[in-house]
């Protein structure tokens, strides 16, 4: 039946994967940061250049403290 399968957990009805406030989280992870945005497309542009491990790190230590 099946040759090959990739095995995921999870579901998107997980009420800790949502963020209610993701404005506001992505605001935090620029202050975390150092990052200074002047509006949301400056915040994207911002929080795109930064490199995945130093994002990833901020943000665990950002959602340690919720």
């Amino acid at each position: 039946l099946f040759k090959r399968a990739i095995i995921q957990s999870g579901t998107v009805a997980s009420s800790w994967a949502l963020s209610y406030t993701p404005k506001e989280d992505a605001m935090k992870l620029a202050d975390k940061l150092g990052i200074k945005p002047t509006d949301t497309a400056d915040l994207v542009e911002k929080l795109s250049a930064i490199p995945t491990p130093q994002l990833v790190q901020a943000s665990g230590e950002i959602s340690q403290t919720k």
